[in-house]
């Protein structure tokens, strides 16, 4: 189907003439049809982010280079990688506003999915404050605010040790696709 753009002449033919999107960031953030969101028939939208789920390929070299620069970042720092493999799908950023109502976190630069490592800090952070009985407070039960987190959690993961702001000894990288990966 052959869409019209928000966009200047020369950059909307360049867009209707492209065959692949390889940037889904662009495509979503950027490139989105007049026809997605003007006029009161919500199903455009729909057919519309159904094509793109169904048609989108993303560019897997980009991926093996990107998962090699990162690579490269914890192999400097001496880190160390974690990999996960989800149970089922996950989507970062539906609360994020944009022109379709719902957002999605894309990496800026790759345009392809990918986890904060701010979101995997505070997930890793609530676990330690509230799964870990060692780290419960005095009283024998989690904390449950940052505030009053206990020293050992706070020195991990940053907050205020002796009325001292202090960073955290840990750092979290963001986690990227290593893989295929579906819109569906």
């Amino acid at each position: 189907m052959s869409y019209s753009y928000f966009l200047p002449r020369y950059a909307s033919d360049m867009i209707k003439e492209q065959q692949q999107y390889k940037h889904l960031g662009l495509l979503l953030d950027k490139y989105i049809p007049k026809e997605a969101i003007e006029g009161e028939d919500k199903s455009r939208k729909g057919n519309w982010l159904r094509e793109i789920a169904t048609s989108y390929q993303p560019d897997t070299e980009l991926i093996k280079a990107s998962l090699a620069r990162w690579q490269s970042y914890v192999n400097a720092l001496h880190g160390q990688a974690c990999h996960a493999k989800t149970d089922w799908r996950l989507i970062v950023g539906l609360g994020s506003n944009t022109a379709l109502e719902t957002g999605l976190t894309l990496h800026s630069l790759y345009g392809l999915p990918f986890i904060p490592g701010s979101a995997l800090k505070g997930l890793t952070r609530a676990y330690a404050a509230t799964e870990d009985t060692n780290m419960y407070l005095p009283n024998g039960k989690p904390s449950l605010k940052i505030e009053t987190d206990p020293e050992d959690i706070q020195r991990i993961f940053g907050g205020e040790i002796n009325k001292k702001e202090h960073a955290g000894s840990v750092i979290f990288f963001d986690a990227i696709v290593m893989g295929n990966f579906s819109l569906t």
